[in-house]
This record gives C-alpha cells, structure tokens and sequence, in this order.
C-alpha cells in the first residue's frame, strides 16, 4: 500500500536518478524528532505550511518548483479541495482547519512570487511534473489549478 511517506521517498529516489545535477530538498515536519527537537524546528520555521519537496532549478518563467505529494487526489468530483480537518493551536486556543485549504494557500502564494506549485495525486503524478516542469523552456509555463492536467 502506498502511503506518502513511501511516494516521499521513492521519488527524491526518481530525482537523484533521473536529475543528478539538480538540487532539491525534502520537507521534514513529517519525521518523529523529541519535543525539545520539535519545539526547535518550529521555531525557525514559517507559520505557513510547507510543500513536501522544492527543486531549486529555474525553468521557463519560474525560479523553482514545489510539489504537495499526496496518496490519492486532494480534490471532490466536482473539482474542489476535500476536506482534511486538524487540530491546530493558535496561539492560547485550539483551532480545526482544513489542512488542503491551508496548502492550497501556500501553493498560491508560492506562485504569486514566481514559483510553479502543485500538488500532485500520486508517485506517477508527481514524476510527470517534474518531468514536465525540467524539460520547459524559456518563457514557458505550466498550467493546472491543483493538479498538473495529464493529457
């Protein structure tokens, strides 16, 4: 069974293999550390959510590419975010949010400083971006709201 620890690694396994020469980074608030290491963590983080992996090549119009890995589509039939409720603090109070909301708002963000975001719906999903975000060329771009379109 596929879980997105596993799609996690095997592709930053895909990277090294297939893009030796690109530097990428892998998110790592996923990985049990002990509270004090947590405490730390989260201290020289942002509040923002953070996609699972950054691939620090400019290509077309875009200065890197982040991607949200996910198990099996974020999105209803009906094309918008599902829910994936959490508890969260905030400040002295504790807080459900939609966690997809919450990385949709940080991939738009992304992109409105210049990055391509996404997230992807599986391990095949996410090597096509890849594969698609490293062969654009100049002043080219790719599209797709939440997911990269695979046609």
């Amino acid at each position: 069974m596929s879980t997105e620890k596993n799609i996690h690694k095997a592709f930053a396994h895909y990277l090294k293999a297939k893009y030796p020469n690109v530097v990428f980074t892998s998110e790592s608030s996923g990985v049990r550390v002990t509270m004090g290491q947590a405490i730390a963590l989260k201290e020289v983080r942002s509040a923002h959510t953070h996609p699972d992996v950054f691939i620090s090549e400019p290509k077309g119009i875009y200065h890197g590419l982040y991607i949200e890995l996910k198990k099996e589509s974020p999105l209803k039939k009906d094309g918008t975010l599902k829910m994936q409720t959490e508890v969260k603090r905030r400040g002295p109070l504790f807080v459900k949010v939609n966690h997809l909301e919450e990385q949709f708002k940080t991939i738009e963000l992304l992109r409105s400083k210049g990055y391509c975001a996404f997230f992807s719906s599986s391990l095949d999903n996410a090597m096509e971006i890849a594969d698609r975000y490293m062969a654009l060329k100049c002043e080219e771009k790719l599209n797709g709201k939440y997911l990269l379109d695979i046609t």
